[in-house]
């Protein structure tokens, strides 16, 4: 069953609803207007965290004006009884539904409709969203996930049956209740944010990492910080941003903005393109591969 959201000078979001392996499953689809014809797109994965809905999940995020303005294709996940299957160490949860096969399932349906470039396959997630898309990282593949953007939720699955590196930019915050910055949590959240970090550098097999720099405001989210993990195989750069709020909840439009340019340079530089020198659409102030004004932290 299909149900047209809108449809308008932005573009088509639709409300797909469907039987999977004997349960009724859904997601939602947006297609682009900005797509120029015949052009094979990009493809965002959002997933939501515990209790969100996809439609909930796509007003908080914002980002079918973001996938409008990038001319990429937006599916919207959603999880039995709004749970996404992930547990510990982004593993599955036994006896919970085959959400790796459902997620198959939502990349062919949206093939059969938009041109999809399975080479960019993007998982964009928050909280048990973006472990998820951790746990998509090690078990998705024929297409398997380009890179990754997350907040709140960054874990390593273990064991991590990624096929490739991947290019990951992901935020925590120091205060964070639900998944503490510091580990020792749920028993699904036991491993540090920085140790995650580190592992998925180990993973990716980066050489070296930035010292920490604090970086211009974002939207509300007062101060932060970023610490980068650079010279890694196939330019999979981890990068991490903290900010110190006590926020879990979804940072903002502007996070996926800076989020996909990084993850667009990753890309470019994997097919040996040099990216534009930093300009009107990635602030000069920010530490990418220019020379930048950001402050160095002791």
């Amino acid at each position: 069953k299909v149900t047209v959201l809108f449809g308008s000078s932005e573009g088509q979001l639709q409300f797909r609803r469907w039987q999977h392996q004997g349960l009724e499953r859904l997601h939602l689809l947006y297609a682009p207007l900005s797509a120029e014809e015949n052009t094979s797109l990009p493809l965002w994965l959002l997933c939501p965290g515990t209790n969100v809905d996809a439609l909930s999940m796509v007003s908080i995020a914002d980002l079918t004006s973001l996938a409008e303005e990038f001319s990429t294709a937006l599916v919207v996940l959603q999880g039995v009884d709004l749970r996404l299957n992930v547990g510990a160490d982004a593993r599955a949860i036994d006896g919970r539904p085959d959400d790796i096969g459902y997620t198959k399932a939502v990349i062919a349906d949206a093939g059969k409709r938009i041109r999809i470039d399975d080479q960019q396959i993007y998982c964009i997630g928050s909280s048990r969203g973006a472990r998820f898309c951790s746990r998509l990282a090690s078990e998705l593949h024929f297409p398997a996930l380009a890179g990754l953007l997350l907040n709140a939720g960054l874990r390593l699955p273990r064991p991590n049956n990624a096929s490739m590196q991947l290019p990951i930019i992901a935020m925590h915050d120091l205060k964070d209740k639900v998944n503490p910055y510091d580990g020792h949590g749920a028993a699904y959240w036991q491993e540090s944010v920085p140790e995650a970090v580190q592992a998925w550098a180990d993973f990716n097999q980066c050489k070296s990492k930035t010292p920490r720099q604090s970086v211009p405001t974002m939207e509300s989210l007062g101060p932060m910080w970023l610490e980068r993990h650079v010279d890694c195989e196939s330019f999979a750069e981890v990068w991490i941003m903290v900010t110190d709020t006590g926020r879990h909840s979804w940072p903002g439009k502007a996070f996926v903005e800076i989020g996909w340019q990084f993850l667009q340079l990753q890309s470019a530089r994997r097919q040996g393109e040099v990216p534009k020198p930093a300009g009107e659409n990635w602030p000069d102030e920010w530490p990418l591969y220019t020379e930048g004004a950001a402050t160095v932290l002791s």
